[in-house]
Parts: C-alpha cells; sequence; structure tokens
C-alpha cells in the first residue's frame, strides 16, 4: 500500500480509539502499531465537536438510508463470519451485487471541511462466493466526491487490494480521511465505488459506521505529549513529529473549543526485534592445535518464507477469430478478419501471430526478495482448464495451445505448448524445474512437468507485481478452441531480509581475528568463548558459548574405520594412536581412513601392508 499522507491515516482499529462523547468525536492511530523497539511511529488525530454531523449511516435498519444511490447490498451482522467490530449489521458488497459497485450519498455542504470515518474489510481472496475477496492492483475500492452532481469523481484515497490476503484488509479496519479543499462546496456527495469486478461472485468487500462531520471553526486539536496543535478549525491529520520507542507507550490528544473539550488515549506496542546468535558447535583439540569458530549474528527484519498465490476464478477462452486463418471468405458480403481488416468473398485473412484466447492475473505482494533469480520461482500450476472446439473448427483442426508465464516487467517464457487437447481437462498441472519434459502425448494433462522455457529467463523481472498466465494458439494454425480456466498459482521460495548485528567475543585470550566471526583460537587449556550480539538500537542483547576442550590426546581410541571397497578388519581389535593395524585379506586397490576419537583422520592407500602402521593425532 502506498505511503500514507497527511490526509488519510490507516490503523488497526480499536473501539477505545472512536468514542463519541457528550461533545466531541476524537480518532487516533499510529502507523505502524505495533513497532519494532528503537523505530519511529507517525502519529494522527482526526475530530469534530459533534453537532456537526453532516451524514451517518451504521445499517443497523436493515438496509442503506439517506443515499442517493445504493448497489443491491446484502445487510448482515456476521456475513463470512467475520462480525462487525460493534458486533451490528453492516453493509455488504456480496454476490447480488454486479459492476460498478457504488454507495453513493446526497449532496452535502462541506463548505466548513471536515472528517470521513467509516469501517472497512475486503474478503478474503480466493474464499467461496460471497466471500471472494479483491487480489488484483484495479479491484480495490475508491472513496470519492463530486462537486458536479456526479458527472464526474475524484478520488480521495484508493485501497490496493495489495494480493488478495494482507490482513490489514481483510480484518475490519477504521480508516478516516479529511475533506479535501476541492471538495469543501454547498453540494458535495461522496461515494464508495468499485469498478473492476471481475464477476458479481468475485471481489467482496463491505463497510459501516459512515460518519461525515464537519469542522467547528472555533475548534483545536493538540497533541498533549510534544504540544503539537493543528490549525484552529482544522479536522487533524498527522503529527509532523515522530515518535522513536523502545518501550510501550501512551499518547494523549484533546479537542477544545473553548466551551466543551475532550481526550482520547492511543497506546502504541513495542516488540523485540528477531536477534539471532550462535557461537559454535563444541569441540575437542589436541594440546599445540588450533580451531577456527563460525559464528552468526544478525537481526532477521522479514523472514524467509514459501508463499503461494492464487487466481482461482473463471476464465472464459473465447474460442476462433471471426475469420479462421487460411479459410476463404464465403460470405458474399465481405469477411471480418482477426486484425481488424476485412476481405471479399473468396478472399483469406492474413496469418494470425497468435491469439491470445485466456489471461489470468495474480498480483503478487510483500516479497523480500523484489528481483527474480534463478531460485525464486518453485512452480507454477494450473488448478482446471478444459477444451472444445471452436465455431467452424473440428478436433483434429484445432490449434496447438500455448501456456504462456508473463512477469511483472512484462519478460515472458512458454511454459508448454501442446497439440490438440479436444475436451480434455487439466486437473493440477504443475511446472517445476527438474521435472519430467511434458509431451503432448501426456493426456490427460496431470502432473508435473519441467516448463519448455527456464525460470532463469525472467531473472531480473519484477517479483512483486502482477504476474500473468496467457492461454494462445500458436501460430498460424487454423482454429482456436472454447473453453475456460478455472484457476492458476504460482510459488516463490523467498529468503529472509536481515542485517548483521554487533557483536563482540568474550574472552580474546589467543584468538585471533576477534573483530570477526570467523576468528582462530589457539588455547592451552579448555576454554569457553562467547559471542554476545545486539541489534541496531541496542533493543536486545544475546549471546551464545561455545567451549573447546584441549586434550593431550593420550590413549584416543580410534573411533571409525572406512575402506573403500570394503574388505573384512577384525571387529575385536583395539586400536590407539601410533599403533599398527594387521589387514586381513586386504584389497590389491582402494583406501583405508582411520579417525580418531577427536575428529583427526589420516588416509591410507593400496597396497598395504600388514602390519600397517599409522599416526593421526
Amino acid at each position: 500500500m502506498k505511503k500514507l499522507t497527511n490526509y488519510f491515516i490507516l490503523a488497526v482499529f480499536l473501539l477505545s480509539n472512536y468514542n463519541i462523547k457528550g461533545q466531541c468525536t476524537l480518532n487516533l492511530f499510529a502507523t505502524p502499531n505495533p513497532v519494532v523497539c528503537g523505530e519511529c511511529v507517525t502519529l494522527s488525530a482526526f475530530g469534530s465537536m459533534n453537532g456537526n454531523v453532516a451524514f451517518q449511516e451504521d445499517f443497523n435498519s436493515g438496509s442503506p438510508v439517506g443515499w442517493q444511490f445504493t448497489q443491491t447490498t446484502t445487510i448482515a451482522n456476521n456475513t463470512c463470519g467475520v462480525p462487525s467490530p460493534d458486533g451490528t449489521d453492516f453493509m455488504w458488497m456480496g454476490d447480488a451485487s454486479v459492476n460498478p459497485r457504488n454507495m453513493t450519498t446526497v449532496g452535502f455542504d462541506l463548505t466548513l471541511g471536515g472528517t470521513i470515518c467509516f469501517e472497512m474489510r475486503y474478503a478474503i481472496q480466493a474464499q467461496a462466493s460471497p466471500c471472494e475477496g479483491p487480489d488484483e492492483p484495479d479491484e480495490g475500492v475508491y472513496l470519492q466526491y463530486s462537486n458536479n452532481g456526479g458527472a464526474t469523481w475524484i478520488t480521495i484515497q484508493y485501497w490496493d487490494p495489495n494480493g488478495g490476503n494482507d490482513p490489514s484488509l481483510t480484518g475490519w479496519n477504521q480508516y478516516c480521511a479529511a475533506i479535501p479543499v476541492g471538495a469543501m462546496t454547498a453540494n458535495t456527495m461522496i461515494q464508495w465505488h468499485q469498478d473492476a469486478v471481475s464477476g458479481a461472485e468475485y471481489d467482496h468487500w463491505g463497510i459501516d459506521n459512515v460518519i461525515i462531520t464537519l469542522n467547528d471553526p472555533n475548534s483545536t486539536i493538540t497533541w498533549l505529549h510534544d504540544g503539537y496543535s493543528y490549525p484552529m478549525g482544522s479536522s487533524g491529520g498527522d503529527d509532523p513529529t515522530q515518535v522513536c520507542l523502545r518501550n510501550d507507550s501512551t499518547f494523549t490528544a484533546q479537542i477544545t473549543n473553548g466551551v466543551n473539550t475532550c481526550t482520547q488515549n492511543i497506546t502504541v506496542t513495542v516488540v523485540d526485534p528477531n536477534l539471532i546468535v550462535i557461537a559454535n558447535t563444541d569441540s575437542t583439540i589436541c594440546t599445540g592445535e588450533c580451531v577456527q569458530l563460525v559464528g552468526e549474528a544478525k537481526v532477521i527484519t522479514s523472514p524467509a518464507s514459501t508463499p503461494t498465490f492464487e487466481n482461482n476464478e473463471v476464465n472464459v477462452i473465447t474460442g476462433s477469430p471471426a475469420s479462421p486463418i487460411g479459410t476463404p471468405c464465403t460470405s458474399f458480403g465481405g469477411c471480418n478478419c482477426w486484425d481488424g481488416s476485412s476481405v471479399s468473398f473468396g478472399g483469406q485473412c492474413p496469418p494470425e501471430p497468435g491469439s491470445i484466447d485466456a489471461s489470468m492475473n495474480i498480483n503478487v505482494q510483500g516479497l523480500n526478495g523484489t528481483i527474480v533469480t534463478n531460485s525464486s520461482i518453485t512452480s507454477v500450476c494450473m488448478s482446471n482448464f478444459n477444451i472444445t472446439p471452436g465455431f467452424g473448427c473440428s478436433a483434429t483442426s484445432l490449434a496447438d495451445i500455448e501456456f504462456v508465464l508473463i512477469c511483472p516487467s512484462g519478460t515472458e517464457i512458454i511454459l508448454a505448448t501442446v497439440g490438440s487437447m479436444s475436451g480434455s481437462t487439466t486437473t493440477n498441472m504443475c511446472f517445476e524445474l527438474g521435472a519430467p519434459t511434458y509431451t503432448s502425448s501426456s493426456s490427460p494433462y496431470s502432473g508435473t512437468f519441467a516448463p519448455a522455457n527456464s525460470w532463469a529467463a525472467l531473472n531480473g523481472c519484477n517479483a512483486n507485481g502482477v504476474w500473468k498466465m496467457e492461454i494462445r494458439g500458436v501460430n498460424n494454425e487454423t482454429c482456436l478452441p472454447l473453453g475456460s480456466i478455472s484457476g492458476w498459482s504460482i510459488s516463490f521460495d523467498d529468503p529472509e531480509i536481515s542485517y548483521p548485528a554487533a557483536f563482540t567475543w568474550t574472552p580474546t585470550t589467543d584468538m585471533t581475528n576477534s573483530t570477526t566471526l570467523t576468528p582462530t583460537v589457539c588455547p592451552v587449556a579448555t576454554q569457553t568463548y562467547t559471542l554476545e550480539a545486539t541489534d541496531i538500537n541496542n533493543c536486545v542483547i544475546d549471546s551464545d558459548p561455545v567451549t573447546i576442550t584441549v586434550s593431550p590426546c593420550v590413549n584416543c581410541s580410534i573411533s571409525a574405520l572406512t575402506v573403500t571397497p570394503g574388505f573384512c578388519i577384525p571387529a575385536t581389535n583395539t586400536y590407539t594412536v601410533n599403533g599398527d593395524i594387521t589387514f586381513t585379506n586386504a584389497p590389491a586397490t582402494g583406501t583405508l581412513t582411520v579417525t580418531d576419537c577427536h575428529g583427526n583422520s589420516q588416509v591410507f592407500n593400496a597396497p598395504f601392508t600388514s602390519p600397517q602402521a599409522y599416526s593421526i593425532a
């Protein structure tokens, strides 16, 4: 979602932040909340003196009241199993609502300016209708105003669905927006608008507790912790001075017109950073030996994940063009061709450069790895795909079909090219590197196959953004199919985002390169070394010890004998360092690896002698 401005603030809804007291309304927000220790928060306040309410709707009457225009909506208190914050009825744009979806107020006198506040929730993407959520960048909801009777609309704010699974959007949140200067007229309409709906059964959302309040020209909103006051008569906005926190903190604002005063609090929760500290595994060395420690000290700001993004909408495959390629026109009135040209009776359309029969988008958001690399994509799957011959086509003339994956930057690869699939159904057809190569004899076209082009062809693409799956007819084929594709998915191996922690080793006795995570230690006696680290803001300190045991290496038993190829060694023998090994039936070729209890090894090559002397201490 775009960075929030002074005119708009989003926060997780808190009932304590939305109170209408005797004479005032004051709404407080903190972005982000919770916040990682040491980082900064923007505080925002929106308020008004009661009595200046231009419009208010809570939908508790069972139907929209006082609107100029409403869609066919559902009014309920538990649609999709998610009740509103106050547990009462709310308005839901479900599968009874067709495109475009609008809720439009009558005209109000908004010359004083003020605030528009409401609660909103998107359904979760790919759930069953009427609970199927928006996911593509253009499927979100606009808050708009019109000062010319609805002839044109100007956007106050737009909510990008952010891929359809963002919990800050799919849970109920309160939103407040200051009325823009252009909307401060004597006859201004407000509307909630959605115009990129895939179908009535898709892209659902709801709103509740709408209130439009006007400014009191004599009121002032003030933050008490820093004394910042918004201009007199203002409806509020951001406090320009951020607060940087190390502990949970509560902030207070007040609104007053000199007669009535209301105060409100907001608490910001502070969480510790994810600090990882690993010194090394304990080990044993012989007197006089050295060992290198391999430590790790980092702060993970966003962990690694393996997310899958889906689009489960049904997309129709359109069939053959108006005049199939290579087919003479048989109409005395002439024929229209795929490219917009026309030919007379007996004429023939130009070759078609590959038709796009169907296209389905997935809006991928929130990946740590913002650029595609060799290991970014793990699989692409089609849920269900079926076709039959199009108009004027026979099964034998059906075009070859290409499945094409297009990244947000526009680069594309072919996943597979298949022959006639007439009457076929594809279920869970996936593409992964290292799988068997796809062949057209793989009917019923289910299973996992290697993509025709490697994922590496997409290297350098933007990972976040709209990914597209296209179903195409191969160049110059005579007939394209009819059918549908009912969903696809793309999966990623997303790396973590982290930064190095500040660290120290103690003690540094008998240690070289002590300012690195890979020092070398040569202790004269058993020693424990401790790696201590902290985050960039010194909020969390953690440590991990490693013990290096020093042994004189006397009478150390052999712990393992590895022979290649295998041959017989008496199992009853006990071996000690600097002793002999007696071989039985020793082969003429191969190697013997002897490992002592300290993990030290010595390799002997054939031909072997018997007895064989060894020394590995």
